[in-house]
């Protein structure tokens, strides 16, 4: 027999999701130019299930 899950007691915002108004926002821009670069090697198989991965 499985329970019930128990709803949230808390009560829906009336305030709208995101930033709040008149604020910029700001996004890191890809550089022309990078400094370093960093090569991150794919392993051969799953670290779960020990899958081979294909290799393209």
């Amino acid at each position: 027999m499985k329970k019930k899950k128990t709803k949230s007691l808390r009560k829906p915002s009336e305030k709208k999701v995101g930033g709040q108004p008149g604020h910029d926002g700001t996004t890191l821009m890809q550089t022309a130019q990078p400094t370093e670069i960093v090569v991150h090697p794919l392993p051969s198989q799953c670290d779960h299930c020990h899958h081979q991965l294909p290799a393209d």
